[in-house]
């Protein structure tokens, strides 16, 4: 009876360590009450949620999958994504249309300046005309703003072409549409895609109302439209060298369980996985990957594939009707195979004017094959050196974009560095060249469906 009672008592003392390094497992695999502690701030530290711990990589964290975990995202939803919290203002699809919570903080030789940001336009005269294809915000928006981010999270950002309409009420030129990444909302987006003038006001990170900047112009050409103190929006706008208004980039966003691609191994696949770092066969050319959006990614020959005039006769000409856009979409594209074309995606073409000379650019166009704009060499290359491209005997070549140059003649280009040359070594020439000249070389560039 002693024994029976003893061993019963053993099990009772065993069983209850059990249950506690139970407890303690649960807790330490997450089990058992899940929330996280909450954070401690101090009136120096901006309340903004902080940013997932960085992969082992340094990027993204690690999914378990080798690539970005999944975004969800809902309208009014607040989310982080890179180093700040954003507003989800629309989802379409697998895509979604974020602004920055908070004033973003601007920093200056590592000084945090919570009220100052960059004026909409720095120049040497306070007197310069400027819309927004041509201000100093956006290319530092779609320059060194972008560059912050993880090479994972900036493939995740989709390139997006926005519409920039005059001022609906003085009627100021908005400029040509642009193509970018990062952007600031229109005075037309800023009236949709928030429900009032409080709904609209914004605060720095350290938690004071601020007004902001919009992309639109204002009363005239030296002014940019912002959102006031109290959410509405000042049509009239505000000097664009003014530096005392904030920003808040706006940009359209890939969403899901997206992966990064990984690099191609020979004989392993298909090689057009998209990797926005991939240099990948197709059709008989090698091609560099510049974007990925969704199952498509835009592709450029990695190499000047030849050298040929953009127009034959001599005259006025715009991209339309160039002879080098029916070549591309006639004779090049029937030299790929029926299961290649079928592959390449027919994309709608902005064809701005001249951004220095307002050289028309004519109409829009649907192609399948296509030369890069202006705006989009500068958009999808780090630098002038990565513009740099070589025919096969290893020469750096010049070669066309398909926006007009400094009239109707001339088409704009980019350059390598001969006869010292004005512009430097893969710089984009606005000025161009005349188009019956056959020395310059041919990228050509296309979207192409991925498996």
């Amino acid at each position: 009876m002693k024994k029976r009672a003893t061993a019963l008592i053993l099990v009772t003392i065993l069983c209850a360590q059990l249950l506690a390094c139970g407890s303690l497992l649960d807790s330490a695999i997450g089990g058992g009450d899940s929330s996280p502690p909450e954070t401690q701030t101090t009136d120096d530290t901006p309340t903004s949620t902080p940013s997932p711990e960085p992969g082992p990589d340094g990027g993204d964290p690690d999914p378990g999958s080798g690539g970005n975990p999944p975004i969800s995202a809902n309208i009014g939803d607040v989310i982080p994504f890179g180093a700040y919290d954003w507003r989800v203002l629309d989802v379409q699809g697998d895509r979604a249309l974020l602004i920055s919570e908070y004033i973003t903080d601007y920093i200056v030789d590592g000084e945090v300046r919570p009220y100052e940001s960059h004026p909409y336009h720095v120049s040497e005269s306070e007197y310069d005309d400027i819309t927004w294809e041509g201000c100093t915000l956006r290319s530092y928006l779609n320059g060194e703003f972008l560059s912050g981010f993880s090479p994972a999270d900036q493939a995740r950002i989709i390139a997006t072409t926005l519409i920039n309409n005059n001022n609906q009420t003085y009627n100021t030129p908005g400029g040509n549409d642009t193509t970018d990444r990062i952007f600031l909302l229109s005075a037309d987006e800023a009236e949709q895609y928030f429900a009032n003038d409080a709904d609209r006001i914004a605060q720095t990170s350290y938690g004071e109302d601020w007004f902001w900047r919009l992309r639109s112009p204002g009363s005239n050409a030296r002014h940019a439209a912002y959102v006031e103190f109290d959410g509405s929006i000042i049509s009239s706008g505000a000097f664009i060298y003014d530096n005392l208004y904030g920003i808040r980039p706006a940009l359209w966003l890939a969403l899901g369980n997206y992966v990064p691609a990984p690099d191609p191994a020979p004989g392993n696949g298909d090689p057009t996985d998209g990797n926005t770092v991939d240099i990948i066969p197709f059709g008989g050319y090698d091609w560099r990957v510049l974007d990925v959006q969704g199952d498509r990614a835009l592709l450029i020959s990695e190499g000047i594939l030849e050298r040929r005039v953009y127009h034959s006769p001599y005259g006025d000409i715009t991209w339309e009707h160039s002879s080098i856009r029916d070549y591309l979409n006639g004779e090049f594209l029937s030299g790929l195979s029926p299961a290649d074309q079928a592959r390449i995606i027919e994309t709608t073409l902005i064809n701005n004017n001249n951004p220095t000379y307002d050289t028309p650019g004519g109409n829009d166009t649907v192609d399948k094959i296509f030369l890069l704009s202006i705006d989009e060499a500068q958009l999808y290359f780090a630098d002038d050196a990565d513009r740099l491209a070589y025919e096969a005997d290893g020469g750096a070549r010049w070669w066309w974009l398909r926006s007009p140059g400094i009239d109707a003649t001339y088409v704009a280009c980019v350059e390598t560095d001969y006869n010292d040359s004005y512009y430097p070594s893969g710089g984009i020439s606005d000025i161009g060249m005349v188009l019956n000249d056959d020395s310059y070389g041919v990228r050509p560039a296309l979207w192409l469906e991925l498996p």
